[in-house]
């Protein structure tokens, strides 16, 4: 009689627990970092730069070197 009151009171917990939460159990928070942009994303956002009023465009080192490091992981 003990094992079958055990059974039955797991399996009204696991009833409970569905009805609540659903199939899939309560969803949890992420807690893992974003993934960083990658080399080409970095690159193509470097180069959406707005012109000055005189129609210059600057670039700072970051950008630059972001750029280059792109370009030079392409094939020749």
């Amino acid at each position: 009689m003990t094992n079958q009151l055990t059974e039955t009171t797991a399996m009204n917990e696991t009833t409970l627990y569905t009805l609540v939460f659903g199939a899939a159990g309560p969803e949890l928070p992420d807690t893992h970092d974003p993934k960083p942009p990658s080399l080409k994303e970095r690159a193509l956002k470097a180069l959406k730069v707005l012109p000055t009023p005189a129609g210059q465009v600057t670039l700072d080192i970051t950008d630059v070197n972001t750029i280059r490091r792109a370009l030079e992981q392409l094939n020749d």
